[in-house]
């Protein structure tokens, strides 16, 4: 019920700041990218590639998924600092599992501040993997 109540409060804002009539129009960039914990096709780890794709496609907002922090299989890297860091945004982080010596989670990278964020995890009817949700 109680995520409910998170869905129902962010539809309401989003449908309210859309609605507004602005006398300037501004693009926002908003990317939602899985990033299979920073291993691309060519099955290689190149956390600088999906920081470099980030930068030069000018994104203001990135919704990260499939994200290692500080795990065996990155080499323990803090992935969600890391790209925070290689694109100048800030970020908020929510580890769904516990893994590798690390978590697995979503991140979420801004040029605007992040003032608060909440990482709710969604009911595992299925006992399948963990699944979040994050609000910042």
């Amino acid at each position: 019920m109680k995520i409910k109540s998170y869905i129902l409060a962010l539809s309401l804002l989003f449908i309210s700041t859309s609605m507004r009539q602005e006398s300037t129009t501004r693009l926002l960039r908003v990317l939602t990218y899985n990033i299979h914990h920073g291993v691309g096709i060519d099955n290689k780890l190149d956390l600088d590639r999906i920081a470099k794709f980030i930068v030069n496609n000018k994104i203001d907002i990135a919704a990260v998924q499939e994200v290692d922090s500080c795990t065996e299989r990155t080499g323990k890297i803090n992935t969600p600092s890391y790209l925070a860091e290689k694109t100048g945004m800030e970020f908020a982080f929510g580890g769904n599992i516990k893994f590798d010596g690390g978590s697995y989670g979503n991140l979420i990278l801004s040029k605007f501040p992040i003032l608060n964020c909440l990482n709710i995890t969604l009911p595992n009817i299925d006992k399948g993997e963990q699944r979040g949700l994050q609000i910042a």
